[in-house]
């Protein structure tokens, strides 16, 4: 499991992060979660070992086919540092969050309060030390031309 960051961006960790054994349905899974503060606004960052339910693994792959488009409401599929990802942006409760799968195992969930898209949560999870736990897959031929803009539009 990641050592989560005492700092990311300008926010500060409060207090230590909390890690342990959690449930998904029958499997237990390894979570390791922080809260950090930055004056009003909240950032929680969790990461989820799903060796053992590839379940919680599903919905970053399933918008993939969607890259840079809306799929459903306000989420939508990315790449993000080359690893599938779901993005969501809430504007009446100016929330948003993210969703990134790392080399089919970790699920790192990274919500941002007040936010006002959901490319500041994206910028955010982009901070966090991703290529330690598992190298970007390349995209399969089919993704290829959606990849390349997914990708140009990321930095």
């Amino acid at each position: 499991m990641p050592v989560l960051p005492q700092r990311i961006g300008g926010f500060i960790a409060k207090g230590a992060a909390q890690d342990g054994p959690s449930k998904a349905g029958a499997d237990p899974i390894r979570v390791l979660a922080r809260t950090y503060q930055s004056a009003d606004r909240q950032l929680y960052v969790k990461v989820s070992d799903t060796l053992r339910a590839s379940a919680l693994r599903e919905a970053p792959l399933e918008q993939l086919g969607q890259l840079g488009g809306i799929a459903s409401g306000f989420l939508h599929g990315r790449l993000l540092a080359g690893y599938p990802a779901t993005a969501q942006y809430y504007p009446r409760a100016k929330n948003a969050q993210v969703v990134v799968l790392l080399g089919n195992r970790y699920v790192i969930e990274v919500r941002l309060a007040p936010a006002e898209s959901a490319e500041e949560a994206i910028l955010l999870a982009q901070r966090l030390p991703l290529t330690g736990l598992a190298p970007p897959e390349p995209p399969s031929d089919a993704l290829h031309v959606d990849t390349a803009r997914a990708t140009a539009s990321d930095k």
